[in-house]
């Protein structure tokens, strides 16, 4: 029987948080890719969306709280963060082989 596979994966995010961490994302659809490329999803709604996990912290070294927690918890992300997170998700999954 079918199943959907790369539908999320863990990249690691150490050019914004350091060494060891990482951000657990959900792969975005056809549909939200459209709509971001016109405009109509911006990036907050993105990260809240499709962060399933990660083990970041703040500037005095205190864990953020989960998006799925805390949605309010991207407004505290800096632009390169922001960045970051949203660029591997239109990137995919690292180890994704399209040929297996």
């Amino acid at each position: 029987m079918a199943k959907r596979k790369g539908t999320g994966w863990r990249v690691s995010t150490e050019s914004v948080q350091g060494e060891g961490s990482y951000v657990e994302l959900r792969g975005v659809t056809v549909g939200e890719s459209r709509a971001a490329r016109a405009g109509e999803l911006d990036d907050d709604a993105l990260i809240r969306a499709h962060v399933t996990g990660w083990n970041w912290v703040d500037d005095e070294g205190e864990p953020l709280p989960q998006v799925a927690d805390e949605p309010d918890v991207v407004a505290l992300l800096t632009a390169e963060e922001a960045r970051v997170i949203v660029f591997r998700l239109f990137a995919g999954d690292p180890d994704f082989d399209p040929n297996s």
